[in-house]
Parts: C-alpha cells; sequence; structure tokens
C-alpha cells in the first residue's frame, strides 16, 4: 500500500472544473484576491474565468434539461438588455460581457443542482474565504477607520485609496451585507444540528462585530432582527414563517419605541453615533428617515414617483436615466416600469423555484423562505440584487445542511446495466 501523502489527498480535486468554480468564488469575496488578479494577471484573465465557467454549465448540462437553463437564464438576459439601453452602451463585446456576469451567480446555481461535485470543499472554501475576509475586514477597520464605508464611495476598483484597502482585504459594502445575508445559514444549520451552539455563536458574535465595525446601519440592524430566529422553533413551516411575519410586523408598529429603545442601545455599545442614528430613524417613521444626511426616504419616493409617472415602460424611452439611486427595485420600476417590474417578477420566480422551492418538504423550510426574502427585501432598501447570494451561496449551505436534493445529471447512467454492473464491482 502506496503512504498517503497531502498530494495524493489534494490530487483528486484538482479539475479543471473544481478550479475554476472555486477561484470564481475566492475571487468574489475576497478583494485582495481580486485586486492581485488585476495586478498580475488583467482583468481579462477573470474574464476568461467567466466565460469558461458559463460555457462549463452548457457543455455539462444534458440535452433535456436545455430548456430548463434557458428558460432560467432569459428574463436575467432581458434585463440587462434593458440595462444596456439605459446606459447607451456601444461596444458589443463589453455588453455580452455584462449579460455574461449577471447571468454568471444563475449558471454557477445551476452547475451546482444539476452536477456531481465535491460539496464539502466547496462549502469549506466558501465558508473559509468569507471568515478569512471577515477577520481581515475587522482588523482593517480598526486600523483605518471608516474603510469599509469609504470603499462604497470609491470611483473605481483602481482608485489609490481602494487599492490600498484591497491589498488589506478589507471589504466593503459588497462583502459586508453578503456576509450578512448568509447569517441565516449559520442558524439553520444549528437548529439541524449541523452546528454545535459554541460555532454558531461565535459565527454570530463575528458577523456582529464586523457589522459595526464597518459602520453600515442597514446591515447591523438586519443582523439584529435575524438573531431573534434563535428563539424559534427548529421545525418552522411555511405557515409557521408568515404567521411570524405578521407577527412582526404587528410588533414593529405597536411596540416601534421599545425596538427604538433596544437599537439605541446597541448602538451606544458600537461607539459609532451615525450608525446608531440611522438604525434608530429605520423605525421611528418617514421624519426620521427624511432628517437624515442622505436623505434616504426622500430618494426613495423620487424614483417612485418616476415609476408613477411613467407606469408602462418607464423613463427608459424619455432618456431621462436619473433616479433615486439608493434602490435596486424601486430604481428598476423607475426605468422600465410594468416591463421591468414583470421581469423581475420572472427573475425572483425562478430564483426560488429552482433553488428554494425543493427544500419545500424538509423541516424548518420557514427559515429556508426568510433565507430567500432577505436579499429581496435588502434590495428594495439598497442597491444589488444578491445574485451570487441567492444563486450560489445560500443553496450551496442548504445542500450542505439538507443534504443534495437533486439527483446531479452527471450521475445518471447513460446504460443503466453496464453502470449497475461496475457498481456492484466496486461494491464486491
Amino acid at each position: 500500500m502506496k503512504p498517503t501523502t497531502v498530494w495524493s489527498l489534494i490530487k483528486p480535486y484538482l479539475t479543471i472544473k473544481n478550479i475554476i468554480f472555486l477561484f470564481i468564488v475566492i475571487y468574489s469575496v475576497s478583494p485582495f484576491v481580486s485586486q492581485i488578479t488585476s495586478r498580475f494577471a488583467t482583468t481579462y484573465a477573470y474574464m476568461l474565468m467567466v466565460v469558461a465557467m458559463v460555457a462549463l454549465v452548457f457543455g455539462t448540462c444534458r440535452l433535456n434539461n436545455i430548456h430548463r437553463l434557458v428558460f432560467l437564464i432569459t428574463p436575467f438576459v432581458l434585463f440587462e438588455l434593458l440595462e444596456t439601453f439605459t446606459t447607451d452602451e456601444k461596444n458589443i463585446l463589453l455588453v455580452g460581457y455584462r449579460i455574461l456576469l449577471f447571468m454568471l451567480p444563475v449558471c454557477m446555481g445551476f452547475y451546482l443542482k444539476t452536477n456531481d461535485f465535491p460539496l464539502k470543499l466547496y462549502t469549506a472554501v466558501t465558508v473559509g474565504i468569507f471568515v478569512i475576509t471577515a477577520v481581515t475586514t475587522y482588523i482593517g477597520c480598526i486600523r483605518n477607520p471608516g474603510a469599509a464605508r469609504t470603499l462604497a464611495t470609491t470611483a473605481t476598483s483602481q482608485d489609490p485609496i481602494a487599492v490600498y484597502y484591497n491589498y488589506q482585504n478589507i471589504g466593503g459594502y459588497t462583502f459586508v451585507y453578503s456576509a450578512v445575508l448568509l447569517y441565516p445559514a449559520l442558524i439553520i444549520a444549528f437548529k439541524r444540528r449541523r452546528f454545535h451552539l459554541a460555532v454558531s455563536l461565535i459565527g454570530t458574535i463575528m458577523l456582529l462585530m464586523v457589522s459595526a465595525k464597518s459602520a453600515y446601519a442597514l446591515s447591523l440592524t438586519l443582523l439584529i432582527m435575524t438573531t431573534t430566529l434563535y428563539f424559534i422553533k427548529r421545525d418552522l413551516s411555511r405557515d409557521g414563517f408568515i404567521k411570524l411575519a405578521f407577527g412582526l410586523l404587528i410588533a414593529i408598529a405597536f411596540f416601534s419605541s421599545v425596538i427604538v429603545a433596544l437599537l439605541t442601545y446597541i448602538g451606544n455599545m458600537t461607539g459609532n453615533e451615525e450608525m446608531t442614528e440611522k438604525m434608530v430613524a429605520i423605525f421611528s417613521g418617514k421624519d426620521a428617515l427624511e432628517g437624515l444626511e442622505d436623505k434616504r426616504s426622500t430618494l426613495y419616493w423620487f424614483s417612485f414617483r418616476l415609476f408613477l409617472r411613467n407606469p408602462v415602460f418607464g423613463t427608459m424611452p424619455t432618456g431621462y436615466h436619473i433616479t433615486g439611486g439608493h434602490s435596486f427595485i424601486l430604481d428598476s420600476l423607475a426605468h422600465y416600469g410594468l416591463v421591468g417590474a414583470a421581469i423581475l417578477f420572472f427573475m425572483y420566480r425562478a430564483i426560488y423555484n429552482e433553488f428554494y422551492r425543493p427544500f419545500s418538504d424538509k423541516a424548518g423550510y420557514g427559515f429556508v423562505i426568510y433565507s430567500f426574502l432577505m436579499p429581496l427585501g435588502l434590495s428594495v432598501v439598497n442597491t444589488g440584487m444578491w445574485q451570487q447570494n441567492l444563486c450560489v451561496f445560500m443553496p450551496m449551505f442548504l445542500m450542505a445542511i439538507y443534504g443534495k436534493e437533486f439527483a446531479p445529471e452527471s450521475a445518471i447512467p447513460k446504460y443503466p446495466r453496464a453502470s449497475a454492473a461496475k457498481l456492484r464491482k466496486k461494491e464486491g
């Protein structure tokens, strides 16, 4: 018997598919990796990876499931074409790349669902890169106060300040909110006894520390709200979730003063007065929101009023492309009207049916619904659609927690008799 070496353990996983998939995951989470890739391999290296990943998804998709993939990505392609009309982009290659980028997470999620892949490896790498980036973000924000928020205001990724922070692997807006949106998976893992309570609490404390230090008020508010799921019964059903949601709305309506007091206390513990003010304003009514420096409520209403004035096609035919700029969904309605609303509906419907509904027969499905609605709610009050979370990270973690729900297409034998004989030989 040959001695087991580290190389012999790693070698089976060093396939083109695994390398491309995991590189894209690491690139999208770690600012340091994306920065050194851009610096030493140029952006074209990542573009090549994106094209290769999409080609891989279509290449590994069986003919009888191609139509599913096409219907899945069609609304995303249509939406990005609308975006192209809005920006008046003339470079066809750039338009094609933007479309590929927008539908990439959907393709990657479909690949996870329909192919045999090393789930433990993918999950471990994804969790590991989030943990590492969370630690470096926290340390970086201590050394450079306000760094995470500054990254959200830099003009480009090549801005000298952005480059400086990226080399320190400090996560900005995208990383902080992406980590917060994955918090339900940590709680579900605890509820399903995949994690010990101590491990789950360590993850919770880490997220709270990073969110507080990065000074994103809404992210800390979402974390506090999601933490209450620890106290909900572990077999929360869909109907139970609906009742819980109504109960939460009633609690906010009648006990807002209690919530404001709690958030004020937590905010004061962080020592960030501006963030505390924003957290409190969320539950203090319209006047408090309008009193904030960034006039967030006013910007939301600006986009919504544009939609009401141009309900069918939005402002797209008029050439007027200025919106509030602080809500992915409201800004999309303002730009594209009911046409855009229909495309948005089909995008979210496709994501839910493909990646979340298959878990409907599992205990705790109410938590799964929450993990789907959380990014959608964030898209109402902030920018971004969060496809990476919706289509890749969360479905991957749900598979790791509940078990892979779908028979991988690549594992379905083309020749049942030959495959059965091979299986008996392997087992015997």
